[in-house]
């Protein structure tokens, strides 16, 4: 079934008899199974619609960069305003200019998702290159292109979402997974059993053998159901940060069962628990509220090489 536009939606949905809440399930699941564009796709919905597109399709997963055209001096393809994606693959969606420009856009985007930093390049020709002075956050390209003229472009890295795994079956549970992919975080469920090797979710299994990429965040909210299983795993995985919602006392009684089944304490050391920082918070929704509130703190902090 392929749904209409959003402004038709309302239309679309009153001809066909169904509820609003149904319409918008529909509506969700045909947005989240979209195939990723065909060139033809992209050629047919044009420049600016494609990049929309892809941005709207992106799994959250792969890294990729937006490029601006920001300034144009002479005479160039491109025009200030222009947005093209460009994906890890080298892969141009949108508009970025001619050939002349296109490879040192590539190259300064491959940089960009290297080391996750915006990049601001400049092109001209190449017989110029030795008139301009070096300006600090600006490489410059030389271009060979007849048109002799100068582009400047912003080149804007979109990193993965960080990924929140949450176990248990609780108010908490459920409350953490919806905040975290309002806050931008990839939020999974946890689930006490079996492979998700082709699912999105997580499972005590994965962490174990290690099926999937470790996610950046785990937060244990089992509140008393399989709690060592899941703490188990948990610090055994190779997540950095593993929350685990408790008392400081039950905290504490844990993780002397854990240091009696063979856990190491560089293991114990990546547990933080009780989770969450101290704001009152008061019934599930405000838990949730403080233990995000300490994932996004962690996530923000500097390291030692951003003075550097």
């Amino acid at each position: 079934m392929s749904l209409p536009p959003t402004p038709c939606r309302k239309r679309w949905a009153k001809s066909m008899s169904l509820p609003p809440r149904i319409t918008s399930d529909l509506f969700c699941c045909w947005r989240n199974t979209l195939p990723p564009l065909s060139e033809l796709e992209t050629s047919l919905l044009g420049a600016r619609n494609a990049v929309a597109a892809f941005q709207e399709r992106w799994d959250g997963k792969t890294p990729y960069v937006v490029a601006t055209i920001i300034r144009v001096h002479g005479a160039a393809a491109a025009k200030p305003g222009d947005k093209a994606i460009i994906t890890g693959d080298g892969e141009i969606i949108g508009t970025i200019g001619g050939g002349c420009l296109r490879g040192a856009v590539k190259k300064a985007a491959q940089h960009a998702i290297e080391s996750g930093e915006p990049q601001f390049i400049r092109t001209m020709p190449k017989e110029r290159m030795d008139e301009v002075e070096e300006e600090e956050g600006l490489e410059t390209f030389p271009s060979s292109c007849p048109s002799k003229g100068e582009v400047e472009v912003f080149l804007e890295p979109v990193k993965p979402k960080p990924t929140l795994v949450v176990f248990g079956e609780t108010e908490l549970a459920h409350s953490l997974v919806v905040f975290g992919r309002a806050l931008g975080f990839r939020s999974l469920h946890g689930e006490s059993g079996g492979n998700s090797a082709a699912t999105e979710n997580f499972t005590l299994d994965d962490l174990a053998a290690g099926n999937k990429p470790a996610p950046d965040y785990i937060v244990v909210a089992t509140q008393g159901v399989k709690d060592k299983a899941a703490l188990e795993a948990a610090v055994k995985s190779c997540c950095p940060h593993v929350f685990f919602v408790a008392s400081m006392k039950k905290a504490a009684f844990w993780k002397e069962r854990l240091v009696e089944s063979g856990i190491s304490d560089q293991d114990l050391d990546r547990l933080i628990s009780p989770a969450g920082l101290h704001i009152g918070a008061r019934g599930p929704a405000e838990i949730a509220v403080s233990i995000l509130a300490q994932v996004i703190q962690i996530k923000n902090e500097k390291k030692p090489s951003d003075d550097s």
